[in-house]
């Protein structure tokens, strides 16, 4: 939901930043170039040429605390081993996880207060 909401609070792009995302993103169609972190550039290299693109971004990631998803729920009990917990955390990268700002666990909310 934060992902989707994101956009409505940056700042709009201004025309420089919004041909050159238009650009990066045309010439890559809808293939994702690597993890830019550190450096804020992604470098594309083909076979007689390399380029160097732009790429300043935010990334917001989310995922369940388990892999059947209620290790923290107070209103049901989690299924997991601790063994899975361990493999399931284990399938995010240490140096993306570093990377990460902000951590924040959200609970569960009951359908009924939803609607």
């Amino acid at each position: 939901m934060l992902a989707k909401r994101l956009p409505s609070i940056l700042p709009t792009l201004t025309a420089e930043e919004s041909i050159e995302t238009t650009r990066i993103y045309s010439s890559l169609g809808r293939l994702k170039p690597g993890q830019p972190l550190e450096d804020r550039t992604v470098t594309i290299s083909r076979a007689l040429r390399s380029t160097t693109f732009p790429a300043n971004f935010m990334l917001v990631a989310a995922l369940n605390p388990c892999p059947c998803g209620f290790r923290t729920d107070p209103r049901r009990s989690c299924s997991c081993s601790p063994r899975q917990i361990e493999r399931y955390m284990a399938r995010i990268s240490g140096p993306l996880l570093d990377r990460i700002d902000i951590h924040i666990e959200v609970p569960a909310v009951p359908f009924q207060e939803l609607s």
